[in-house]
């Protein structure tokens, strides 16, 4: 119900077109984040809940992701998101 378009990978930074079709609910798996990066929410409304903290995201929000990090997601509303995700090599993350 995750799909994702690569728009750019260069420089040790990927950027891509995320689309989430979830049903309307509690999200019933933990996902860990694949590294760090930044998602900027386009559409939509969504429950991100991290380290036992829960933030409602919608497209006047972004939010930071670390690799390994034990993630949750909530749909309250069941009519999906789309995002634009930012993500970095470890390599540049390391640098900055």
């Amino acid at each position: 119900m995750l799909s994702a378009r690569t728009v750019m990978d260069r420089d040790g930074i990927v950027v891509s077109d995320v689309r989430c079709s979830h049903p309307q609910g509690s999200a019933t798996e933990v996902e860990r984040a694949a590294g760090h990066g930044i998602v900027f929410v386009r559409r939509g409304c969504f429950v991100r809940s991290v380290d036992g903290a829960a933030q409602v995201l919608d497209p006047t929000l972004a939010y930071w992701m670390n690799p390994r990090e034990e993630q949750r997601y909530d749909h309250p509303h069941g009519d999906g998101d789309d995002c634009t995700a930012v993500m970095m090599s470890p390599e540049l993350a390391a640098s900055l």
